[in-house]
């Protein structure tokens, strides 16, 4: 019923295996490539961050950062299973920006053998600098 009221709209639907209980992104990137679209925003908690940067899908994160502080908070991303600081995900070209009060922290995300896509590579990703 949603499925058809999407496409009625103009929206194209994508059905994709299922990873864990949730949509597969390595799937969706793969999808997204072949169907020529080579940028995606993938917003959400600390969940889909974490799921996201293990499937190996992130070259880029864009985070912002109030002047506020709430005491223990909430984790902007979970548990990446590295123990070691030499496993580290490494971020280069970190670029940060005043925007009003907040900071925008915008990193590349350097690809190693602990963030590499499932199945090897996907599509070129084109960003802008």
């Amino acid at each position: 019923e949603e499925e058809r009221r999407l496409i009625e709209k103009g929206a194209q639907v994508w059905i994709l295996p299922e990873q864990d209980g949730h949509v597969d992104l390595t799937e969706v990137m793969r999808k997204a490539g072949r169907e020529g679209i080579t940028s995606i925003l993938i917003e959400g908690g600390s969940k889909v961050a974490t799921s996201a940067i293990k499937a190996g899908v992130v070259d880029k994160l864009l985070i912002f950062i109030a002047p506020k502080l709430i005491g223990a908070g909430t984790d902007a991303v979970g548990d990446l299973g590295i123990d070691r600081i030499e496993e580290a995900i490494e971020l280069e070209d970190v670029k940060l920006r005043r925007m009003g009060k907040d900071v925008l922290y915008s990193v590349r995300v350097h690809a190693n053998e602990r963030n590499q896509p499932r199945g090897g590579s996907i599509v070129n990703h084109r960003t802008e600098k």
